[in-house]
């Protein structure tokens, strides 16, 4: 999905916290001076910018505006207090004329390129010579970009299956084959998981923490029945179908399979109770295993397996249970060395737990009374 262009003025404000939250003691400029709002957004300017993203090292935070005349991607420096234009979505110009937008960016590992999504296309651009680099040039869109840890590589999703481009040689292959809408989906997620399991903030695919694995769900479509939706824009409305489970009826079927980069055969988790929802994907520090959190269709029981990436052998190390329902989190966390933390409402607010690497817990890691939302 293509990120808003525009925000209301209280989101731009509470985006801005959350930027410079991060960062200890007041943000100061060159002479001591406190960095300003103006320093982001010049007065006189309509639209807010948004998409913050800190580069890696976190000296340095990228973001999208709109300065009156072209969108484009924008470099801030906390310490100048100055922020630096790096591109403009009409510099990416493409056989049709040229995107009007920058529709995401993503910074390398090493933070010293950007990846931009716009017009469908993926481009490369290096923060100190921004002179943009084409990847992609396909009618297709490519979708959910993602740099190999390394930074020499990129997976994305192009036609519903999962593609690999190596950035050196700038060739391209296909990770996975026989994608395609309504049946079959690889490396994405369908309308359920987007939706319901993700709140719209999805992603289908993994890069090992070595570099040289990609996990990734498929979606089995073709039990979904389809739903009517009304286009009532154009001037004679337009009827579009939509792969859409209603209650009691048929979920997509959804495993998740573990390929080697640069290709091959998949190995996929053997997870079983096919009608359970695969709600969180993560990799070991080592790279030799998957944590997958299952949740049941009910939604009042949630396991987390530990699974082999390299023969699909899962074990359940963990349970969540609630008369009603268990809520999802994104409070998960590999330490280095295999344990992990666990985000939990068992006693009624939101705590996080340490657990070993074999899941036995250690100890509550948050005080009695605090409700934890995020990690």
């Amino acid at each position: 999905m293509t990120q808003s262009k525009r925000m209301l003025a209280a989101g731009l404000c509470l985006s801005l916290a959350q930027a410079f939250s991060t960062v200890a003691g007041p943000v100061r400029a060159a002479g001591g001076r406190n960095l300003r709002f103006t320093d982001i957004v010049p007065e006189g300017r309509s639209r807010a910018p948004g998409s913050f993203q800190w580069s890696p090292d976190g000296t340095r935070l990228g973001f999208l505006r709109y300065d009156g005349e072209a969108h484009g991607l924008w470099i801030q420096d906390p310490v100048l207090g100055k922020a630096r234009h790096l591109i403009t979505a009409a510099d990416l110009v493409p056989a049709d004329g040229g995107p009007e937008t920058i529709d995401g960016f993503h910074w390398s590992p090493s933070g010293q390129a950007v990846l931009v999504e716009s017009g469908g296309d993926l481009f490369l651009i290096d923060v100190r010579e921004p002179d943009p680099r084409r990847l992609t040039a396909t009618e297709a869109e490519e979708t959910d970009p993602k740099f190999s840890p390394q930074g020499d590589a990129v997976a994305f999703v192009r036609d519903h299956d999962l593609h690999l481009l190596d950035l050196e040689s700038g060739s391209e292959s296909p990770l996975t084959t026989g994608g395609a809408a309504n049946e079959t989906l690889n490396g994405e997620t369908d309308w359920v998981y987007w939706e319901e399991i993700w709140g719209r903030d999805s992603t289908g695919h993994w890069w090992s923490p070595d570099g040289r694995r990609i996990a990734y769900y498929q979606f089995d479509e073709t039990p979904v029945r389809s739903y009517a939706l009304l286009d009532a824009m154009p001037r004679y409305p337009e009827v579009r179908w939509q792969k859409y489970p209603k209650a009691g009826e048929n979920n997509p079927v959804v495993r998740v399979g573990v390929v080697p980069v640069p290709g091959g055969e998949t190995v996929w988790m053997d997870t079983g109770a096919a009608d359970s929802y695969l709600a969180r994907v993560h990799w070991a520090p080592d790279s030799t295993h998957l944590a997958i959190q299952r949740l049941n269709r009910e939604q009042d029981r949630l396991e987390l397996l530990l699974c082999d990436a390299g023969n699909g052998a899962c074990k359940m190390i963990l349970t969540e249970s609630w008369p009603t329902w268990v809520n999802l989190g994104d409070d998960f966390a590999f330490l280095a060395d295999g344990r992990f933390i666990w985000g939990s409402e068992r006693l009624g607010w939101r705590h996080l737990f340490l657990y070993g690497a074999d899941g036995r817990r250690a100890r509550r890691l948050t005080p009695e009374g605090w409700s934890v939302t995020s990690l």
